[in-house]
Parts: C-alpha cells; structure tokens; sequence
C-alpha cells in the first residue's frame, strides 16, 4: 500500500520536471533567463543644463552702442530625442526693468544621449552709468519640464552721462 502514493509523488515530480524543460526549451521568449527580466524602457529626457554667456567685460562707458550679449547652455539628454526650449531673462538698470527676452520655443534634435550646445544673442544698449542687472535661464518645455539655474551678469558703469 506504501508503494502507490510514492508512485504517484514521484508520477507528479516527473511530470512537473518534464512541464518545466518543454518551458525552458521551447516557450521561454528568446535572450532571457529564468531570473532575468527585461528592463523597462528608459525615457527620452533631458537631465542637465548648465549656461553661460559672454563678452565677460564691456567698454568704460558703452553709451548708446548696442553690445551684443551671447547666452549659451548645454543640454544633456538621456538618448535620441527632440528638445524644445526658451529662453527666460530679463535686464535692469538700478532696479527698472529694461527689458526682457522674447519668449519664443526653439528646438534642438538629438542623434543619441549627449550635450549639446544652444545659443542665443540679445543687443544690449546702456545709456547711462550706474548698476545694470541681467537675469537668465533656459527651461526645457518637452521631453520632460526641467530648467537651468538662473545665471545673473552684473556691470556696473562710471563716468557715463
């Protein structure tokens, strides 16, 4: 009487080890393990901005002569993708705004995960002396919502009018 129900244990043990070969052998998707999953896709993002600008230095007094004002930024992205950006800034002199910049969306293409470099050029004119305080920042609109720290450019000006 002891003989059959290790036979049918045994019946039950080979069954589950011939289910679980004919599994691996046949049915388990290709280039995975038993243990290993498959990771989830990663998404197109941008993870860093870092910004700049230039000329450092002006003339003494650059009354009524536009200088020219370069903002740049690096964009790090994750992986292939679309960026689209503004640039965000303002300029003051002793406290009154000046003037902002235009608030318009540009893009820049990824071919793979990288940083890539955007600029921008904004005219500057300083009529009088004094403190003049320029404020920006570039924010990422899609992939994802994400913005550099605001830079600030301070020139102060003597002997002008």
């Amino acid at each position: 009487m002891r003989k059959k129900p290790l036979l049918l244990l045994l019946g039950i043990l080979l069954l589950l080890a011939i289910s679980a070969a004919i599994y691996l052998l046949f049915l388990q998707p290709k280039g995975t393990s038993p243990t290993q999953t498959t990771p989830a896709e990663v998404k197109f993002a941008v993870t860093k901005i870092t910004t700049n600008y230039s000329p450092k230095t002006y003339p003494p007094c650059p009354s009524s002569i536009p200088v020219i004002i370069t903002l740049s930024a690096k964009i790090t992205a994750n992986k292939a993708g679309t960026v689209h950006y503004k640039w965000v800034g303002s300029l003051s002199a002793e406290g009154t705004l000046l003037g902002s910049l235009p608030i318009t969306t540009h893009s820049v293409t990824f071919s793979k995960a990288g940083t890539k470099t955007v600029t921008t050029t904004t005219p500057e004119i300083y009529e009088f002396g004094g403190t003049y305080v320029g404020k920006f920042y570039l924010k990422v609109t899609s992939p994802n919502s994400i913005r550099s720290t605001t830079t600030t450019r301070t020139h102060t000006f003597t002997g002008c009018r």
